[in-house]
């Protein structure tokens, strides 16, 4: 089926699809990816503040940007006890999933709704920013990676895991399972043939792991990198704003 929405039209088609799907979209993770994602996701929370330490005493803050369901924002919460965590996403019932997802004990997590694209909060706010799996869906790449930039602190990290454009051998053996058999999992455990038709589709038009290296700078990121996960068919970008040394 090869479906991609109209530009003009893609927020609203993807607030739905995954409002349509949200019940089963924990489920359907753990079966695309084998249980694989929960690792991925355990590894950029561990490294996510490494390099940072609470300035006067300051409480340290970090948003997971397009939390859907929460499951990464409960694993930063649960990496993080004394951090304030703030999970947004702008489909109500991912949001509705993960207010009721249980939480790690004593640990200051807000669910909030909002677009990516025009975030609520003041500049220079959180410590460390995540998204996951989000990315690709939203409607301008630059103008999301701006906004994430002017919300986080100086010296604060980024840090991106989605799909990405795998190379050599990895693209012709998972074509096959993107493509065709993505969609049938999608129309059997959900219903949904679009939505899972939707997802890989989305990669085409998603830059790749050099050409969103490059966006991340032309934003004002620095010490960008990346790293493959099967040779690219998943990827994970960090970024500073400002250097390290």
């Amino acid at each position: 089926m090869n479906f991609l929405p109209k530009p003009e039209y893609k927020s609203e088609f993807v607030q739905k699809l995954f409002n349509n799907i949200a019940s089963k979209y924990d489920s359907m993770n753990d079966l695309m990816t084998l249980g694989l994602h929960r690792l991925w996701k355990k590894e950029i929370a561990e490294s996510l503040l490494m390099p940072l330490s609470p300035v006067n005493g300051e409480q340290i803050r970090i948003l997971d940007l397009c939390c859907g369901t929460g499951d990464l924002t409960c694993i930063l919460a649960k990496t993080y006890p004394k951090a304030e965590i703030t999970g947004l996403d702008f489909s109500g019932q991912m949001l509705a999933i993960a207010k009721n997802r249980p939480k790690p004990k004593n640990t200051n997590i807000i669910f909030t709704e909002g677009s990516a694209l025009d975030l609520s909060f003041t500049d220079n706010y959180f410590d460390g920013i995540t998204i996951s799996f989000g990315l690709r869906n939203v409607t301008d790449y630059k103008k999301c990676l701006s906004e994430i930039f002017r919300v986080c602190k100086g010296r604060g990290k980024l840090i991106i895991l989605d799909l990405s454009h795998p190379i050599g051998f990895w693209h012709y053996i998972s074509w096959p399972y993107r493509f065709w058999l993505l969609p049938l999992l999608g129309q059997l455990f959900t219903k949904n043939y679009k939505a899972y038709d939707y997802l890989p589709n989305s990669i085409k038009t998603y830059p790749n792991q050099i050409e969103l290296n490059y966006l991340l700078k032309e934003v004002g990121w620095q010490e960008t990198n990346y790293k493959n996960i099967f040779g690219g068919i998943v990827c994970i970008h960090e970024a500073f704003k400002g250097t390290q040394s």
